[in-house]
């Protein structure tokens, strides 16, 4: 009976409605189908059924031709932007379908039916709808919170906003500010504020992050629904029931999510995916500062348990890997090629200016076992004895751009400066071995990507702009062009706030061109671990 009466409904909708629209309600109406709603019985069913993680809005009704409908919308594009626990979604497509029907718009919007197979059409679990009177010199406004697809009264909330005086025109601020306190108001009225989006063994993740205020150490009360009662005239939910099966403390958080673990679970029960997060505990403060030889509190700048990275960096690397050097025509038909062991250190510094601009200074040095043999004819030559050697200074100046806002979470820059870097080598023109170096600007990028916090992965890529480079000794050649390229990959763990690990793979690679026809290619590969320390 339910669904035949719906069908005429419908019908009676799409009849008064211009041809074009009533096609596309038609559309609509067999894409989203019909069904009743089924009863919830089981706890883990009366969870998903009241996710609410989607939402929409539609397009607020007023007594003044419209008036309202673009300050609302706004204020609830903003306000929904800032609330990892709901995904907004888009309802405007639905306008013209609604708003040009020859049936008025506030019964429309009215009809639970009508709302049902919207919501069912647009995928979005609830909907909020927004209706304003002008009263005189006030302006009443009514948001109800509808769950799809029965549309059920969540909850609802009436606040006034006067009208502006001395003729002044009504502006977006008069809206905005009220409106995202009466979204809190009716939030707030369902006894839940998150749920669990996820578990795995003992970690378990939840759908609000940094943004809600929540922050480490915080712990979570989950519950499950055990009954949900609606008032059977009205159709608006009058009471929510649930039972606690455990809690949760928060181990790491992002914008969006908070990632926890179980602290403990009630006898029989098993937090699990959907259920409701009822409270949130924040952490308790911390222990209070330490005292010094006299009795009074030390300054948290005297206390490194409290001190916070503000001025920098500093790091140093072992390297172990491999050094190769050719020097041969550009057919590589002659020359020489060689290489050898590498090891070696390199030490970086990096002093904050301000919060987003830095200053760096690298420093690296290491020595290489060396043997090299004629490209042409693959015999040895009689090189012995010899034990490159490479140092490698940079300056830079450079810029992060943080993308969670936070010191250690996922970030980029980019950095300017110069570089010098030199090969000493034996001077022997029968080997064709000669000392060389490289210097000149060079441009850098990269990345940082923190996976909760304690681990995540590092790339950077260097590459040197208008480089130079020259040979020195007996009978050196004149270089016509070179290149300077670099390159780090590598992963890191956060052993503590202050203290990082790395292990990475460092490449430096180096050309010539002479004007003999010549090329030179010295290049290292490294491998080696850091430690990093913040200041």
């Amino acid at each position: 009976m339910k669904r035949e009466c719906l069908r005429r409904k419908w019908l009676v909708l799409t009849a008064r409605t211009p041809a074009f629209l009533a096609a596309a309600l038609v559309a609509v109406s067999m894409a989203a189908g019909v069904t009743d709603i089924a009863p919830a019985y089981a706890n883990s069913e009366l969870d998903r059924r009241f996710a609410l993680d989607t939402i929409g809005y539609l397009k607020a009704w007023d007594n003044m031709d419209g008036l309202f409908s673009e300050y609302v919308a706004s204020a609830y594009r903003e306000y929904f932007s800032k609330h990892s626990r709901f995904v907004l979604q888009d309802l405007s497509k639905t306008d013209v379908l609604l708003s040009k029907s020859k049936i008025p718009y506030v019964k429309l919007i009215e009809d639970k039916e009508i709302l049902g197979q919207l919501a069912r059409s647009m995928r979005s679990e609830s909907i909020i709808r927004t209706k304003v009177y002008k009263e005189g010199p006030r302006y009443r406004f009514v948001i109800d919170w509808l769950h799809a697809p029965g549309m059920e009264l969540l909850s609802t909330e009436t606040f006034t906003v006067d009208e502006p005086r001395g003729g002044k025109p009504f502006g977006d601020g008069n809206v905005k500010e009220t409106m995202h306190k009466a979204l809190d108001r009716l939030i707030a009225k369902i006894p839940f504020i998150a749920h669990v989006t996820g578990r795995d063994e003992g970690s378990v993740t939840v759908n609000i992050g940094r943004m809600a205020k929540v922050k480490k150490g915080d712990q979570m009360i989950v519950v499950t629904l055990d009954e949900v009662k609606k008032h059977p005239l009205l159709g608006a939910i009058v009471d929510w029931r649930f039972s606690q099966t455990g809690k949760v403390e928060v181990a790491d958080v992002d914008d969006g999510m908070a990632f926890c673990v179980v602290v403990e679970e009630d006898d029989g029960r098993q937090i699990s995916r959907y259920q409701k997060v009822s409270r949130l505990m924040p952490a308790p403060p911390p222990a209070p500062l330490p005292l010094d030889d006299n009795g009074k509190k030390k300054s948290e700048n005297d206390s490194e348990q409290y001190k916070q990275p503000s001025l920098g960096f500093g790091e140093g690397s072992l390297l172990a890997g491999i050094f190769s050097r050719q020097y041969s025509t550009a057919a590589d038909t002659k020359g020489k090629s060689g290489g050898g062991f590498f090891y070696g250190g390199k030490a970086t510094g990096n002093l904050w200016i301000t919060r987003a601009f830095f200053l760096e200074a690298v420093v690296a040095y290491g020595f290489s076992t060396y043997s090299q043999s004629d490209i042409a004819t693959g015999a040895e030559t009689a090189v012995s004895g010899v034990t490159p050697s490479l140092f490698h200074w940079r300056g830079n100046l450079g810029y992060t751009h943080f993308l969670s806002g936070d010191i250690f979470g996922a970030k980029g820059w980019i950095k300017a400066g110069y570089f010098s870097t030199s090969y000493t080598l034996p001077v022997s023109n029968a080997d064709s071995l000669l000392p060389v170096s490289f210097s000149g600007p060079i441009l850098g990028v990269g990345g940082d990507l923190s996976i909760r916090r304690m681990f995540g992965a590092m790339l950077s890529f260097d590459i040197g702009v208008f480089s130079s480079g020259s040979e020195t000794g007996t009978n050196a050649n004149a270089v016509s062009s070179s290149s300077t390229v670099g390159l780090y990959a590598g992963g890191y763990w956060r052993y503590q706030p202050n203290i990082m690990f790395k292990f990475g793979m460092d490449l430096m690679n180096h050309t010539a061109d002479f004007a003999n026809g010549y090329s030179l290619t010295h290049r290292v590969i490294a491998f080696g671990p850091s430690a990093v320390y913040y200041f």
